[in-house]
């Protein structure tokens, strides 16, 4: 990302950002005659016939329109601060209007203009592949690929494991990466919705018996194997991806995204508890 990337990450960022959304706004401009020619040709031939340049006087509204709209986000972005992809929301839907007018735009010359759309649907069609396919980066094909390949060698190291004994958790990065994968792709392993309840109802779940193992994906490395008896780290990918297997013992453990503990003994007993 940008943070450390200073004005020059950010611009690099921003650009990669308006690209995969809308890469003809990027390359039409520079692709047949400019926008305000066009319409230039068209309304001056209004104009002489009718009189008037209320076109030309509309046409610079939008312009001013369009530029009040996208220029102060895209300063703040790369002057101040841009290290998601995300951020660009604000100022994309201006790009996709003033990508819209461009094409709209009426052609000089009629039989040119029969061509125009399948040159520009060509045009977006091609650049968007090439972007996606050859731009290093979050949401692009590279990274995607390697984003598939961690998780696939993770899930199949989970389906290893026996589904009715079994709690599979996921870790990531951040708060926003990774976390309902087990839910979607290991269901038999997501127990009385562990995996959303991590997510929406609290920090922390208690797994106890009959289940008897907790197994935590963890991408990033960034929990620590609890000091519990029966612990087994296995390291999948050298620094970047590790298998965590956790039995669960007779009072259970305390389990959130970044750490497990086991839960103290119950009060008044040491009866069975149900799985919680």
């Amino acid at each position: 990302q940008s943070r450390e990337g200073g004005l020059g990450g950010n611009l690099w960022l921003l650009l990669r950002s308006v690209g995969l959304t809308a890469p003809a706004a990027l390359a039409l401009a520079l692709v047949g005659p400019p926008l305000h020619r066009r319409q230039r040709t068209a309304e001056s031939d209004a104009s002489a016939s009718a009189g008037t340049d209320a076109g030309a006087g509309e046409r610079r509204w939008r312009q001013v329109f369009l530029a009040l709209w996208i220029a102060p986000s895209a300063l703040y972005l790369v002057l101040v601060h841009f290290t998601r992809m995300g951020h660009a929301t604000t100022l994309l839907p201006g790009v996709l209007l003033a990508l819209a007018w461009r094409l709209g735009a009426p052609s000089p010359s009629p039989a040119r203009g029969v061509w125009r759309w399948p040159r520009d649907l060509a045009l977006v069609v091609a650049l968007q592949s090439l972007l996606f396919l050859l731009v290093p980066g979050d949401r692009f094909a590279a990274s995607l690929r390697d984003f598939d390949r961690e998780w696939g060698l993770a899930l199949n190291a989970a389906r290893g494991f026996d589904p009715a004994t079994t709690l599979v958790i996921a870790t990531g990065r951040s708060n926003l990466r990774a976390y309902r994968l087990p839910s979607v792709h290991l269901p038999a392993y997501d127990h009385q919705r562990a995996d959303f309840r991590l997510d929406q109802q609290g920090p922390t779940i208690a797994v106890r018996p009959p289940l008897r193992r907790l197994v935590v994906l963890d991408r990033g490395l960034r929990l620590e194997p609890p000091a519990l008896p029966g612990v087994r780290a296995e390291m999948l990918l050298p620094g970047r991806l590790r298998l965590l297997e956790v039995p669960v013992p007779a009072e259970g453990l305390e389990v959130e995204r970044g750490a497990v503990r086991a839960l103290p003994p119950p009060a008044g007993g040491t009866g069975d508890q149900p799985p919680s």
